[in-house]
């Protein structure tokens, strides 16, 4: 896809989002919401910019069927054998709280933590201050209620896991709501002339009864019950633009009005970023938008379509500590989680390890993928040479022997680069770059995968610039910004 497609492809999915014959619900389907311009996030728009044969249309219908029956057959296996709502942490008792987080749990050594792995020790700061906290968490993991029972420390602030199936009637609830937008589009399809937006709309309307959208439903029933609950004055997620934050906004403005919904850009921002940036119906916009450091405060502040939210800057557990360096004839190799980029990567630094036997390739893995196995990336060897191995170590002893790190889409390498490793991106021909440097790509060495690159040494007053920049990329935590929100809001509400 070129940058020309995914522009027309953003504005067909805003303009069904945004349209004046509105249909009920259509926010919660998450492949309207157009992320940014990562391949993993465009493969699910293949097939709309090409002329399909019959059989290609065919193939493709019959594996998002496929998908779909065995996506309903793992809900019917976690229905049936954990069949509880959500689970509660025993301290969890509270209501008429003053913040609850929603967050993520990527890994079952995550829960239990007193730091969360989003918002980092924030919910504890406040915690300790006096309020009344709590997080939920977005489960990601096979984790379930017997393990959640053994857990031998509770943390200060309570967590509260949510299930990936709700109870027998909630999950009849949510085929209703899905049969119904489905049929709310096909309806609308009948006035629509033949063209893209036609299409992406047909599109919509498959998507309408997926995973994802039930997925969606599913997360938005389960928070508004705990917020129709806790009645937390302040309700804080993270926010990238996905389907489950607007209809968690929208959710618990429903339960009161008064509530600050608050969205907290965690992560870097890429140059075609979209869906964050898109004003949509009021109660489906965050009130506040919070970001983690100087770079992204700047960033939002240009954009027009957020005059009317306020932006404030609260800083991130990710604020770089300045590291000792030891540095050595070594290229960090940092993929992000998705199998196809580590493959894409690591194949790209056998070349280059192979060109450069005086450099060391360092490859990094996602904490999710420490299991696999050599041949689960696909490269084709069981043995690495000489000169490459896998890191067992923390990213903060890597890049303190780094002289370059190799990258694509991950932002370690802000971290990396903030102490003067030298960034190398690694680009494709003919793809749209995926790179969270994109403001300063002219400082630094690019790479294309066509060819057999060369590590070089870049001038000083770059690399200089190149640390001045990323340093200003996360600032610390402040909780005074979440404090001064709370001060918005003192009406007690009703029990």
């Amino acid at each position: 896809m070129n940058e020309g497609q995914y522009r027309r492809l953003c504005n067909a999915c805003d303009e069904i989002l945004t349209s004046e014959r509105m249909i009920t619900n259509i926010e919660a389907i998450q492949w309207l919401h157009v992320i940014r311009e990562h391949p993993i996030f465009l493969k699910n728009y293949d097939g709309l910019f090409r002329q399909n044969s019959v059989s290609q249309k065919l193939l493709g219908i019959s594996k998002r069927v496929i998908i779909e029956i065995a996506s309903l057959m793992r809900q019917l296996w976690w229905l049936i054998v954990h069949s509880n709502n959500l689970y509660i942490g025993e301290r969890y008792q509270n209501q008429n709280i003053d913040f609850l987080f929603v967050s993520h749990l990527i890994s079952k050594e995550h829960f239990g933590r007193e730091n969360d792995f989003y918002f980092g020790n924030m919910p504890t700061d406040l915690a300790s201050m006096g309020y009344k906290v709590a997080i939920i968490l977005i489960n990601q993991t096979s984790l379930c209620k017997r393990s959640v029972a053994v857990l031998e420390h509770q943390p200060i602030v309570p967590r509260i896991l949510l299930s990936k199936s709700l109870k027998i009637s909630k999950e009849f609830q949510i085929w209703k709501k899905v049969i119904k937008l489905r049929t709310a589009i096909t309806h609308e399809l009948k006035s629509r002339q033949r063209n893209f937006n036609r299409k992406v709309l047909e599109r919509a309307a498959w998507e309408s009864v997926s995973r994802s959208t039930r997925s969606t439903f599913r997360t938005s029933i389960a928070i508004s019950e705990i917020v129709a609950e806790l009645r937390p004055r302040v309700v804080v997620t993270t926010y990238e633009g996905h389907s489950w934050e607007r209809m968690v906004y929208a959710s618990a403005k429903q339960i009161d009005n008064r509530i600050q919904c608050v969205g907290f850009l965690h992560a870097a921002l890429f140059r075609l970023q979209h869906a964050a940036f898109r004003n949509l119906k009021k109660n489906y916009n965050p009130d506040r938008l919070l970001v983690s450091g100087k770079v992204g405060l700047r960033q939002l502040n240009n954009k027009t379509q957020l005059q009317d939210i306020p932006i404030e800057n609260v800083g991130s557990n990710r604020f770089v500590e300045i590291i000792d360096k030891n540095t050595v004839e070594m290229c960090l190799v940092l993929p992000e989680g998705d199998i196809s980029e580590c493959k894409r990567l690591f194949s790209y630094s056998l070349i280059c390890a192979r060109k450069n036997p005086n450099i060391m390739f360092v490859w990094r893995v996602h904490p999710n993928q420490r299991k696999l196995k050599l041949r689960n990336f696909g490269l084709g060897i069981n043995t690495l040479p000489e000169n490459v191995m896998l890191s067992n170590n923390t990213l903060e002893e890597d890049i303190s022997n780094a002289k370059w790190a190799l990258y694509r889409g991950s932002t370690a390498i802000i971290a990396a680069a903030a102490n003067g490793v030298m960034p190398v991106y690694l680009g494709r021909l003919g793809e749209l770059s995926i790179n969270p440097l994109y403001e300063i790509s002219h400082l630094h060495q690019t790479e294309f995968d066509l060819k057999e690159g060369s590590f070089r040494v870049i001038d000083k007053s770059q690399v200089n610039e190149i640390v001045r920049y990323c340093r200003d990329f996360y600032t610390p935590p402040n909780v005074d910004v979440l404090e001064n929100i709370l001060k918005l809001q003192q009406t007690p509400f009703n029990k």
